[in-house]
């Protein structure tokens, strides 16, 4: 069955399933999925529970600098998916507060989470549970359970990036509508204590730590499977794609404003490079969560070109890039620390209006900003015929290029994940 077949035969099906039938068979779903995760437990060593929601490159950072510990990593969407069924839009989409799910729902929900914890904890043992943020509406009743059974919550909070109205708008959000559950929180730099100080949590259960995937740029066994990708190891341009959205208030949606034509210009023009210059390779890479990835690989393929998704690849493709093209993501600020030459793009007709809403990548230092897709055009071809000099390499004493950086990712020194151990040993102790 086609995947366009299957989706309108779920579209057509689902209402005619009662609710209480499907939230059923995904909790078994779920549990059967629990059985199939295989991974090797030492019964004499304590165990952290992670709960991977689009976090696979921070948890293989954690995974590398472990040594004393069992960590169990389970996929959130198959998890949780049953979660969905009980709970209105409104509070899935965090519009409305939690707790004002009616209560007969978040029981039910509370059981079988239960029954998950129980699973859980006679399979693989928990005494830590690690989240990369708590106010999902699918996590709050487990992370309860995990309370009563005074199991430490420590959420490190993955959205470390947050641009101006983020800063403002889901620190109140989260404040009135999820408030944190979490015991310790973790957090990337000083401006992102600051945002959990504003969403109502106690400096004394925040701790600064990192990023943890930016070890991963640091570890030279980390590196991508070029098999995977092309019939040939050449060298490598990656576009970092986005949400048409991405970072603009959800009243400028409304009036219809999106990134879609710079966003398109880039691609496309990404694309005519890639036929011009077939000694190199081109990736565009994907948010894990991008909503038009299955339809960009089909409008984007070639040989030497291709669009990843996913949520495991991204600093690889960082690392191994000559080039990287990026527009308002973490991403860019990753590639800048690893001193790779790097493009703003920085043409869109909406910029101007949503300028103070966003990073100010525009006044930042040590990449190329692109004004236009001319310019961009031209800057890229330069590039790609040997003119490194189009987009220089960042200086390493360029005081306005540590600063980005650091006010973004304490310390990424490639010890990140190493610190948190040293949290984790004191919270268990």
């Amino acid at each position: 069955m086609s995947s366009t077949l299957l989706r309108f035969v779920k579209r057509v099906a689902r209402p005619l399933i009662p609710t209480p039938v499907e939230f059923a068979v995904r909790e078994r779903l779920a549990q059967e999925y629990l059985k199939t995760v295989s991974i090797p437990i030492d019964r004499s060593r304590p165990t952290i529970v992670a709960i991977n929601h689009f976090w696979d490159q921070d948890l293989e950072a954690i995974r590398r600098a472990n040594r004393e510990y069992n960590v169990v990593a389970l996929d959130a969407t198959r998890l949780f998916r049953h979660a969905a069924v009980i709970y209105s839009e409104p509070v899935r989409l965090l519009k409305d507060a939690y707790e004002s799910s009616p209560r007969s729902v978040r029981s039910q929900y509370r059981e079988s989470c239960h029954r998950l914890w129980s699973q859980i904890r006679s399979r693989f043992g928990c005494d830590l549970v690690l989240v990369p943020n708590d106010n999902y509406f699918w996590i709050r009743e487990f992370l309860d359970v995990a309370r009563d059974e005074h199991v430490p919550i420590v959420m490190w909070h993955k959205e470390g990036t947050l641009s101006p109205f983020g800063y403002t708008f889901e620190a109140h959000r989260s404040r009135t509508l999820a408030p944190c559950q979490a015991d310790y929180v973790l957090v990337w730099s000083d401006r992102h204590r600051e945002f959990w100080r504003t969403a109502g949590v106690p400096a004394d259960r925040i701790r600064i730590v990192g990023q943890p995937r930016s070890d991963l740029l640091y570890d030279t066994a980390y590196r991508v499977d070029w098999s995977r990708l092309f019939p040939t190891e050449q060298p490598l341009v990656t576009l970092l794609s986005y949400f048409d959205d991405a970072y603009i208030p959800p009243e400028f949606v409304q009036q219809g404003m999106s990134w879609r034509q710079m966003k398109t210009e880039s691609h496309d023009l990404l694309a005519r490079a890639a036929e011009l210059f077939p000694e190199w390779n081109f990736v565009i890479k994907t948010h894990p969560q991008q909503r038009d990835t299955a339809s960009l690989e089909r409008r984007y393929h070639a040989s030497n070109l291709r669009v990843v998704g996913g949520a495991q690849l991204g600093t690889a493709l960082i690392k191994a890039s000559s080039l990287v093209i990026a527009f308002q993501t973490t991403a860019l600020i990753e590639a800048v620390c690893l001193g790779k030459r790097v493009i703003y793009t920085n043409w869109d007709p909406h910029l101007e209006t949503l300028r103070d809403h966003l990073l100010p990548f525009e006044q930042g230092s040590g990449y190329r900003i692109i004004d236009s897709a001319q310019e961009y055009h031209t800057t890229l071809h330069r590039f790609l015929s040997g003119d490194l000099n189009a987009v220089p390499a960042p200086p390493t004493d360029d005081t306005k290029r540590q600063e980005l950086v650091s006010a973004y990712l304490h310390q990424p020194d490639g010890q990140v994940a190493a610190r948190f151990f040293d949290i984790v040993d004191e919270v268990l102790s």
